[in-house]
């Protein structure tokens, strides 16, 4: 079997990595496991990559079915345009690459397809009569997806038509960035259209279907202490979304259904000792994914990469020997950005530890409070009418107003901050069942304020510091949200 899987991924990265992909790699990835869990876990990888493992002439076929498409639905090729705005080096660049070659092949030399990168792009695209397309290999959680189609929406011109193609799809992160780039898009009078290639079910809330991703049941960890803890440590100190499998549904990716668990739990179990030894807690035991669970559950790759939405113990790690946490697996797909990956989470997890701004936020808890007492003492705004309202005195409250004024002199990462544990204050009592025993003050504070973070910036964005900050200073209880927020995170 370790033959059969290197015979699937043997041209993976091939012009990058300096070792071998055979049966001997193969083999020692897979050692890393108990031995009574590794015949399952073989053979289902080798099953899931057989159908889910993408080659160089598979992703050429997809991209011949993207020209296919859009010769016929806009036969006009002088006006088609192929727009890649992510950084130089990513796989997204190999497609643009590469289609813009099969057009110079079936046309020769008549320039029809003009393929603008992020420094030419805002220049160049001013057509509002041309089609322009974005094509990219996955879409997951749909984070990246809104991100960067806003970000085309946001210089194409008005009345203009976008295509947006995927070479595979998940149907929870597809519905979510297509309603937000949509409606986005709608502002301009910009139409956009999504078409998929190959389309897999991962919506967590569909109880009678099977799914395409890693979903364990929560009876396989019953004697596994680590996940247990891992699980409790998830719960206590962010908001959990189905964590483990609920209903009675299988997951599709299994020829067997039994070796599939044994994969599953497996995967899991070491994926909780690699995050634990990573100590990130967006390094999620079945990928990076954007709400509090055991991960995403991908298990989908190229001759080019794999999503770190996939399980740990496939991307993870080095080929090489290395000392710290790239040396804690060897993995079987390694990604091309890993250093840089944990680095960027490093560099996180210090920008956003609470230490940092602890201070900051006492002194604007102190500011709060001040101004709900005199708020109660005085109830100054009590009006008989609009006439009554002198527009020139609230201006030059606020401009004295100590509160306010403070807030303006922080930085947009120390206001993301307060912001979040404002709301952590207001509602974090309701986030949770009431039956859940949370203790206070929570084990972990910065994961909590981390995992609020990213549910806001998922939720409606951040917008400019100004904003952020009327967002706060309205909140006339803010003192009152800040010190239920402080018994949560333990801030004396």
């Amino acid at each position: 079997m370790e033959s059969a899987i290197a015979t699937i991924i043997h041209n993976y990265r091939k012009d990058e990595l300096q070792t071998l992909l055979d049966a001997n790699h193969v083999r020692k990835w897979v050692s890393q496991f108990d031995e009574s869990s590794r015949r399952a876990i073989l053979s289902e990888t080798f099953n899931i990559l057989s159908k889910y493992y993408f080659t160089d002439e598979d992703i050429n076929g997809f991209l011949q079915k993207v020209i296919t498409y859009i010769d016929k639905v806009e036969p006009d090729y002088r006006h088609h345009y192929y727009v890649d705005i992510q950084e130089q080096g990513s796989s997204q660049r190999i497609l643009y690459r590469k289609i813009a070659y099969m057009y110079a092949m079936m046309h020769h030399n008549y320039p029809i397809v003009h393929t603008f990168f992020k420094d030419e792009i805002q220049a160049s695209l001013s057509d509002p009569s041309a089609v322009y397309i974005y094509i990219d290999d996955g879409l997951y959680t749909g984070g990246r997806a809104r991100t960067d189609i806003r970000n085309l929406i946001d210089i194409l011109p008005e009345n203009s038509r976008l295509y947006v193609f995927y070479m595979i799809a998940y149907s929870n992160g597809l519905r979510y960035a297509g309603k937000v780039c949509t409606n986005y898009a709608n502002m301009k009078n910009i139409s956009v259209d999504f078409v998929v290639w190959k389309s897999l079910m991962n919506d967590r809330n569909q109880c009678d279907a099977e799914v395409d991703f890693l979903w364990p049941h929560k009876y396989l960890f019953s004697d596994t202490l680590d996940t247990i803890r891992y699980v409790d440590n998830v719960s206590k100190t962010m908001n959990p979304h189905y964590v483990f499998n609920p209903y009675d549904s299988e997951c599709a990716l299994f020829k067997s259904q039994a070796d599939g668990d044994v994969l599953m739990k497996a995967f899991t179990e070491a994926g909780v000792r690699i995050s634990n030894r990573i100590s990130d807690i967006w390094f999620q035991p079945l990928g990076r994914n954007n709400v509090s669970n055991l991960g995403f559950g991908a298990f989908v790759a190229t001759d080019y990469n794999i999503p770190n939405n996939s399980p740990l113990v496939l991307w993870w790690g080095s080929l090489v020997p290395k000392s710290g946490p790239l040396g804690i697996w060897y993995p079987l797909l390694p990604r091309r950005d890993n250093f840089h990956t944990y680095i960027e989470a490093y560099k996180s997890h210090r920008q956003y530890n609470l230490k940092n701004y602890t201070e900051i936020l006492k002194t604007v808890r102190l500011f709060a409070l001040d101004r709900e007492r005199k708020t109660d003492a005085e109830d100054r705004y009590t009006l008989s009418s609009f006439a009554d309202i002198d527009l020139s005195r609230i201006q030059a409250e606020r401009n004295e107003d100590q509160l306010l004024n403070y807030l303006h002199k922080q930085t947009m990462d120390a206001i993301k901050i307060i912001q979040t544990v404002m709301y952590i204050g207001r509602d974090f009592a309701d986030q949770y069942d009431t039956q859940q025993e949370i203790s206070i003050p929570v084990a972990n504070p910065d994961a909590l304020v981390v995992g609020w973070m990213r549910d806001l910036k998922a939720g409606t964005g951040w917008k400019s510091k100004t904003v952020e900050i009327e967002m706060i200073y309205e909140k006339a209880s803010l003192g009152t949200y800040l010190s239920k927020a402080f018994e949560i995170l333990g801030i004396k």
